[in-house]
């Protein structure tokens, strides 16, 4: 019996008073540590706890129906005034005609931050999408081009990875559709069809 308990402490399991191995939490240190996914409609219904923009548009894309992708993104916009104020800039960055951005359609040379996960960088989205009138062609545009690139290349560069891919997709005017499927103008008129000018 000694021998059997020696042999099962030796592989890193802990035993109660009754001989019973005892599940043991990972550590989150681990390297290799996933987390458990939690539902997207589960965080949502829970007051606590960011929902990023990426986050949310990655769990719409998932929903099969329309009705649930609408239902979705209306929970998430309603859900903190932040994300409601992040979504309208979002959309009319992307979107509107007359938000225009002088820059070529490539990637600026810049450095992806190496944070691990959403709210470690240094900077958000949230932040972010506010230095876009900076950078676009309006009466706030930083008018040196040098100066402007810079601007954009820091803002890429204090976001987490998906954050700042989201960013370029605005100053591009175009979303991913290979990692945001079915996230386009026609459905973001659809889910809140009051931020954008009817279309001409």
């Amino acid at each position: 019996m000694t021998t059997q308990i020696n042999q099962v402490e030796q592989k890193h399991v802990f035993l109660d008073e009754n001989g019973q191995p005892i599940e043991v939490r990972p550590s989150t240190r681990t390297k290799n540590y996933e987390a458990k996914k939690t539902s997207m409609w589960t965080r949502l219904k829970n007051p606590l706890g960011t929902i990023y923009l990426p986050e949310i548009l990655s769990a719409v894309c998932e929903e099969e129906t329309m009705d649930d992708k609408l239902k979705m993104i209306r929970a998430w916009w309603v859900r903190d005034p932040k994300n409601a104020e992040l979504m309208r800039t979002f959309i009319l960055a992307t979107y509107h005609p007359g938000v225009k951005f002088a820059f070529p359609k490539c990637k600026p040379p810049f450095h992806y931050n190496d944070c691990t996960d959403f709210g470690m960088a240094p900077n958000t989205l949230f932040k972010a999408v506010r230095k876009l009138k900076l950078l676009s062609d309006g009466p706030d545009k930083i008018t040196n081009v040098t100066k402007r690139e810079n601007m954009l290349i820091q803002q890429l560069e204090t976001l987490y990875k998906v954050e700042a891919d989201l960013y370029l997709m605005m100053v591009f005017k175009e979303i991913d559709q290979e990692v945001y499927p079915g996230i386009d103008e026609d459905f973001l008129r659809t889910a809140f069809s009051a931020v954008l000018p009817p279309k001409k």
